[in-house]
C-alpha cells in the first residue's frame, strides 16, 4: 500500500486505502509524545470512522478553515502538528458516538470542532475511568449541560465549556498579515501595530468575525496611514493613533527597521479573567436539573487562581447564581522544558465560598482533565506568599525585518540576500554571464538560423 499523500487528497480522499503517514515512522517523536504504535493504530481506526471518505471530500470542498480538521492525516508534517487529532481517534474509540449526531457534525466542522473535542475528551476520560456519562437530551427552550453521571450519592450534572476558540487565532492572522502587508518599515525603528480594547473585545464575539473580516481593508489603511505620516514627518520614538482602530508604537532599534503586527492583543489579566468567570456563569445558569460541576476548558486564556478571585466578587454580588455549581475545574497544560514535554493539569474551587471540592470532585476534576496519555496534576492554590504558578497566556505574534532594498535589473536578473551583514549580490541572467556585449544577441531583430 502507498503512504498517504496530496495525490489521495484531490482524489478520492479515502484513508482507508493507504497507509497513513502517522503509521510509516517518526516512531521516536511519537513515543515522546505518548503515542507508540498500538495507540496510533487504534486511533486510525476511531478517524477511519469519523471522516469516512464522503466527509473528508466535503471538507476539502468547503473552505480553507475546514480544511486543517483532516488535511494532516493525509499529507506528512510534524508528529506534534497531528497529536490532537490522534487523541480525538483515540476517543471515539473509548465512546463510540456514532448515534450522537450533533457531536459528529460538529466535529466534522471548524466552527464546532474545538469544543466538541473537549466534550469527546472529558465523555472519554470518563469512560476510560469506568463512568458512564448519559447525553442530556437538549431541550428547545433553555440550554441544557452536556452529560449525567452517577455520583456517590447523587447523579451529577456535567457541562463543559471552551474559552479559546481557534476562529480568534486566525482571525488575527489573517488581520495581521493584511497590516504587514500594506505597511513599509521604517529604518531604525520597529514599529508595532498596536490593536485596541475595542477591536479586540469585538474579536471575542464569533459572530462580529465577517464583519471584522470585511473590514480588514480599512484596518490595514489605518494603520499603513498612520506609519506613511511617521515616514514623511520624520519618524521619533513614542505613541501614535491610528483611528479608529488602534495605534502605532515606535521604538528605535538598529538595522533597517521591523513591523510587528498586533491586531488583537491580549486583554489586561482582569478581563481575561472575567470573561472566564462568564463562562462559569453561563454553564451554572444550565445546571437547573440538579447538582453539577462546570468544566472549564482554560488553556493558557487566563490566570486560574485570579479566575476564582473574580468569581468571588460576582459571587456577592449575585449569591445565587453559582448555587447549584458543585465545583468549578479548569483545564490547562503546563509545557515543560522538552519539545513535547506538556502536562495535563486543573485547577478545582468550590461554586460557592462556604462549600469545599470534596474528595469526589477532586477525583472526577483529575479524571476528567486528563486525556489518553497522562493524569492530569493537581495546581494547589499557592499559600500567601508563595510563588504562584503562572501559566503563558500571551498570543504569540511575527516581527517582519527589514533586511535590504533591492531593484531587479529587469527580467531574469537575480539576487542574494544574506543574514550576516553583507551587502546584496546581484546576478546577470544566465544566458548573459560570459556573453561580450557586441555579440549578445539583439532583443529586437531576428537572428539568422546560420
Amino acid at each position: 500500500m502507498r503512504t498517504t499523500g496530496i495525490a489521495s487528497w484531490d482524489g478520492d480522499a479515502d484513508l482507508s486505502k493507504e497507509v497513513p503517514w502517522f503509521l510509516t515512522g517518526h516512531d521516536a517523536e511519537f513515543e515522546e509524545l505518548g503515542f507508540p504504535r498500538e495507540r496510533r493504530e487504534r486511533a486510525f481506526r476511531g478517524l477511519l470512522k469519523l471522516y469516512p471518505p464522503e466527509v473528508c471530500r466535503e471538507i476539502r470542498d468547503g473552505g480553507k478553515y475546514d480544511l486543517g480538521i483532516v488535511l494532516l492525516l493525509f499529507m506528512p508534517y510534524f508528529p506534534s502538528m497531528v497529536d490532537d487529532l490522534l487523541e480525538v481517534g483515540c476517543d471515539v474509540e473509548a465512546v463510540q458516538p456514532w448515534h450522537d449526531h450533533n457531536l459528529l457534525h460538529r466535529l466534522r466542522r471548524w466552527d464546532g470542532y474545538p469544543e466538541a473535542a473537549l466534550e469527546l475528551k472529558v465523555q472519554a476520560n470518563l469512560a476510560r475511568a469506568g463512568i458512564k456519562a448519559e447525553r442530556v437530551p437538549e431541550s428547545p427552550r433553555r440550554k441544557t449541560p452536556e452529560f449525567r453521571i452517577a455520583g456517590e450519592r447523587d447523579d451529577l450534572l456535567v457541562e463543559v465549556k471552551l474559552v479559546n476558540n481557534p476562529h480568534l487565532h486566525e482571525l488575527a492572522k489573517e488581520l495581521g498579515s493584511a497590516i504587514q502587508c500594506r505597511t513599509g518599515s521604517i529604518a531604525g525603528f520597529n514599529l508595532r501595530l498596536l490593536g485596541n480594547e475595542s477591536l479586540s473585545e469585538r474579536a471575542l464575539d464569533y459572530a462580529q468575525h465577517a464583519a471584522l473580516l470585511g473590514e480588514q481593508d480599512a484596518i490595514a489603511t489605518a494603520f499603513s496611514s498612520c506609519v506613511d505620516r511617521l515616514r514623511q514627518s520624520g519618524c521619533v520614538p513614542g505613541t501614535f493613533d491610528a483611528p479608529p482602530y488602534g495605534c502605532v508604537v515606535a521604538t528605535q532599534e538598529p538595522g533597517l527597521g521591523s513591523v510587528t503586527a498586533d491586531p488583537l492583543p491580549d486583554l489586561p489579566d482582569e478581563k481575561r479573567a472575567a470573561r472566564v468567570v462568564r463562562l462559569i456563569k453561563e454553564a451554572a445558569a444550565q445546571l437547573t436539573a440538579g447538582q453539577g460541576i462546570a468544566v472549564i476548558g482554560l488553556y493558557h486564556a487566563a490566570d486560574p487562581f485570579l479566575v476564582e478571585d473574580v468569581l468571588r466578587r460576582e459571587e456577592k454580588r449575585e449569591p445565587r447564581i453559582f448555587g447549584r455549581c458543585r465545583s468549578v475545574v479548569l483545564c490547562d497544560r503546563l509545557d515543560g522544558p522538552g519539545e513535547y514535554d506538556s502536562t495535563p493539569v486543573f485547577f478545582a474551587f468550590p461554586g460557592r465560598a462556604y462549600r469545599s471540592v470534596t474528595k469526589e470532585h477532586l477525583r472526577l476534576a483529575e479524571i476528567v482533565a486528563g486525556d489518553e496519555r497522562r493524569r492530569a496534576r493537581h495546581l494547589p492554590r499557592p499559600e500567601e506568599g508563595q510563588p504562584r504558578i503562572r501559566l503563558d497566556t500571551k498570543r504569540r505574534r511575527m516581527t517582519a525585518f527589514k533586511l535590504a532594498h533591492v531593484e531587479l535589473k529587469g527580467p531574469g536578473h537575480g539576487v542574494s540576500v544574506f543574514f550576516d551583514g553583507r551587502p546584496p549580490e546581484y546576478h546577470e541572467p544566465p544566458s548573459a554571464v560570459g556573453v561580450p556585449e557586441s555579440s549578445a544577441p539583439s532583443s529586437k531583430e531576428p537572428q539568422s538560423p546560420d
